[in-house]
């Protein structure tokens, strides 16, 4: 990373950090400039030291673990003092921080009509650092998209590998050779809003609806926006699939991610076969990390 993107990087990890507890926001700024410009996220676990995710691996920081209190003052900071407000995000185990970051929760949860209402008692977290990464996708882009043409891309990688990275940089690029893209971005993650603005560059052509469930966001875009792309975070639920059928058949392109380890470990799965048998996606991109380092391949489908 250049000395300008080092800069950017390093005030959104201090933006991240603004949740955390004096005490253990001390502990954290113990980390050089380097492994602040690096760290991908911090893991708080009751009784455990912090720890920073950084290449892909965690690294126990000097100092005390972490408390049972600790955890609850930090969740309290996160929401604002006002838990009870983001009750939606708590049944699904995360808090949304200013910046496009993200507070993961887990312990005892609370279940009510066979769903998770909420978390009883808060064992670890997991604080997310989102970071821009502006032209990260300029490999692999002739693979993706011959303008005005973009061609439907399923991106793939195991967890934490940086699809949510890449989604957001390809809707960018493609956003500013002028053509409309339309995110349904229900966690917040890819545009994150601010006052209606967005705090990531998504580029000039870009419409966000955030907050509701990915497969009625991309049924209300299609009808409102007129998008030439539609671009959605983590396919995860049989909704996803017709959602992403029923855009792909009306002539629109679609960008998507999955958590899969290559096109062999996804054709495993039922919901992801399911996918694949709309012959909707034309180029799979897969994610795989060779020493720390990200490596993009592009494979074909459909003979297209």
């Amino acid at each position: 990373m250049d000395m300008k993107t080092n800069d950017v990087q390093r005030k959104r990890f201090l933006q991240a950090i603004e949740c955390l507890t004096p005490q253990l926001q001390a502990i954290v700024l113990r980390l050089d400039e380097a492994g602040q410009d690096a760290c991908e996220e911090l893991r708080l676990r009751a009784g455990q030291p912090v720890h920073a995710q950084i290449d892909g691996r965690e690294r126990a920081l000097a100092g005390p673990g972490v408390t049972a209190g600790q955890l609850r003052e930090v969740v309290s900071r996160a929401a604002r003092y006002s838990v009870h407000s983001y009750g939606e995000a708590l049944a699904q185990g995360y808090l949304p921080l200013e910046g496009g970051h993200r507070l993961g929760i887990c312990g005892a949860a609370i279940v009510k009509n066979q769903a998770m209402a909420g978390i009883r008692t808060i064992s670890s977290l997991n604080l997310r650092i989102a970071g821009p990464r502006p032209g990260i996708c300029l490999p692999v882009l002739p693979q993706i998209a011959r303008f005005p043409r973009v061609y439907n891309t399923l991106i793939l990688s195991p967890p934490g590998f940086g699809k949510t990275t890449l989604l957001r940089d390809l809707i960018c690029q493609i956003s500013g050779q002028g053509v409309r893209v339309a995110v349904a971005d229900e966690r917040g993650e890819l545009a994150a809003l601010r006052e209606g603005m967005a705090q990531f560059d998504i580029g000039p052509h870009t419409d966000v609806l955030e907050g509701c469930p990915k497969a009625i966001g991309v049924m209300v875009l299609l009808r409102v926006m007129s998008p030439a792309v539609i671009a959605l975070d983590e396919i995860t639920a049989p909704e996803d699939v017709q959602a992403i059928a029923h855009a792909g058949h009306c002539g629109v392109q679609i960008l998507a991610t999955a958590h899969a380890d290559g096109l062999d470990d996804l054709k495993r799965r039922p919901l992801y076969r399911d996918l694949l048998a709309l012959s909707v996606f034309e180029r799979v991109l897969c994610i795989a990390k060779d020493g720390g380092r990200r490596r993009y391949t592009v494979e074909q489908l459909g003979g297209n």
